[in-house]
């Protein structure tokens, strides 16, 4: 299924967006309770991301990933236990500040494939919401105090 959405960062400058988003930090996903980032240089401008969530200790989510960073771009390609994906984020200057573009090819894992049509809307939310707490974060380390 292909998902694609976007959100606007305003206050933020489209370089400057595109910087932060490629400047992978162990931190990223605070607004995610339990969850741990582990990241790995690759070859220049790769990164390689594991994601663990754990809610009193046990482990609830994992989720592996590569990312390549580009000046206006940042691709990535990854899986976890339900889905395969591949997608980029686009960095387009706005009068307001930035509008963030993802465009996501996700697959199912093959028990899960047959629920591709009702599971799209549940993608969709969840990729929202995650792009929405990545806003966030992005908003109050770059804007101006």
């Amino acid at each position: 299924m292909r998902i694609e959405i976007a959100a606007l960062a305003e206050g933020v400058e489209a370089r400057a967006a595109a910087a932060w988003w490629g400047d992978f930090r162990s931190d990223d996903h605070r607004f995610l309770p339990g969850t741990t980032r582990r990241v790995t240089p690759g070859q220049p401008g790769a990164f390689h991301l594991e994601e663990e969530t754990r809610i009193l200790g046990v482990p609830l989510w994992r989720e592996t990933s590569t990312a390549h960073v580009k000046e206006d771009a940042v691709r990535f390609r990854g899986q976890n236990a339900l889905a395969r994906f591949e997608g980029r984020y686009t960095f387009e200057p706005h009068a307001r500040g930035t509008r963030v573009r993802l465009v996501a090819d996700v697959h199912l894992a093959k028990p899960l494939a047959w629920t591709d049509a009702l599971a799209r809307p549940v993608v969709e939310q969840i990729l929202r919401a995650d792009l929405r707490g990545h806003l966030r974060q992005m908003s109050g380390d770059l804007k101006p105090r």
